[in-house]
């Protein structure tokens, strides 16, 4: 939205884009066009002027005291206009990036520009940039979300703790800043993070925490994530903290204080807010109360 990228244009001119803002600045094109913008006027080296110098010049020429001197100044005046309306004209013309999301406790079907399908669960946000789609199938992404990408040129799906590139396949990809997780349901999926790169097949499933290397597992064979086939949000010894962070995604909710370092194994409903406490928070020995949009946790 033109919005929401010009809020993040004007963060990178002050310098305060996040990791996360910077991938979704990168996926709408903008980001590339700045650097390029920025590289132009850091070359730009306006000419040397002794203003003393061109002072006496100008005093010594009887005829024209005064032109002969401002003629100087207002040519790098005039540059400095120029560079002002290149910055100002780029700001007004610069394609505006897309952005869609998933409300809390909803999931969104989104169609990218080639025809290709992404369903958001809930509190999902993807980035893209429309107009330069046919050059760079490339969208930014925080949350979870499964794709169906039609065949063509490489397609990107980015995010803060890492990056997964196809051709045309249906994948998984579940991103919650600390932990990464991509699961492969057709074709092949390339992933990877600062650590390293895996290559998935179906049924294979790539994740790390905390930015730790990309550990390759085996998953049960499914057409669908449980997320979008059943209503479930699915969890195989993945640690307590992420759970929670789903929770809180997924009902748009707070929840604390969490204290717990358990490896979670199970599911809990995207559509009831009780029993998806109850999935969760028990086994663990937690006992729970409601409080508007925020959980107060208490050990048993």
């Amino acid at each position: 939205m033109k919005e929401s990228n010009n809020i993040l244009i004007e963060k990178w001119l002050q310098g305060t884009l996040t990791d996360e803002e910077r991938s979704q600045l990168q996926a709408s094109g903008e980001l590339q066009k700045l650097e390029r913008l920025d590289r132009a006027i850091q070359a730009f080296k306006a000419p040397a002027y002794d203003v003393e110098q061109e002072l006496e010049r100008a005093l010594a020429e009887d005829s024209t005291p005064v032109v002969s001197m401002y003629r100087h100044v207002w040519k790098a005046a005039a540059v400095f206009v120029l560079i002002t309306a290149a910055v100002v004209l780029y700001f007004f013309q610069a394609p505006q990036a897309t952005t869609v999301m998933a409300e809390a406790q909803n999931t969104e079907l989104h169609y990218l520009p080639d025809s290709s399908k992404v369903w958001l669960n809930a509190g999902a946000r993807l980035t893209y940039n429309k107009e330069q789609w046919n050059e760079n199938r490339e969208v930014a992404l925080t949350g979870e979300a499964f794709f169906e990408v039609r065949k063509g040129e490489r397609f990107t799906v980015t995010s803060e703790p890492g990056t997964v590139e196809v051709l045309g396949t249906q994948f998984n990809v579940r991103s919650y800043n600390e932990y990464y997780e991509v699961a492969c349901y057709e074709g092949s999926v390339r992933v990877a993070n600062i650590e390293n790169k895996i290559i998935l097949k179906p049924n294979q499933l790539a994740r790390s925490l905390d930015l730790a290397p990309l550990e390759l597992r085996n998953i049960s064979a499914m057409n669908r994530p449980a997320w979008i086939a059943e209503g479930l949000s699915q969890f195989e010894r993945v640690p307590f903290k992420v759970v929670v962070k789903a929770l809180e995604t997924q009902y748009g909710i707070t929840i604390s204080p969490v204290d717990s370092n358990e490896m979670f194994t199970g599911s809990f409903p995207n559509n009831n807010l009780n029993v998806a406490l109850d999935a969760v928070m028990i086994p663990v020995g937690y006992a729970y109360e409601i409080a508007g949009d925020e959980v107060i946790l208490k050990r048993e």
